[in-house]
């Protein structure tokens, strides 16, 4: 099984929301091995943009299980949740 290392980083406002970017229509979400490390990013310059047209929307952690995912960001969850 082909073995995939994606990193992510969750934009955490300073009211503790996180920043959520709706998949793009037609984005690949194929049946792979993934490894994806969780980093956690506070601090930045300027306004967050989606670079294909997503709808970005700022959700409370204990609001993320209402937004639709990929299978992949589910466990991200609990860890954001408890976390945060």
């Amino acid at each position: 099984m082909k073995v995939v290392l994606v990193s992510a980083v969750a934009l955490i406002d300073v009211d503790g929301r996180v920043l959520l970017g709706q998949r793009p229509k037609g984005k690949s979400m194929a049946d792979f091995h993934l490894l994806m490390p969780l980093f956690a990013c506070r601090k930045w310059e300027g306004t967050p943009m989606s670079r294909e047209n997503q709808a970005l929307k700022w959700v409370r952690p204990n609001e993320l299980r209402n937004y639709p995912m990929p299978a992949a960001d589910v466990p991200l969850i609990p860890i954001l949740r408890d976390w945060l």
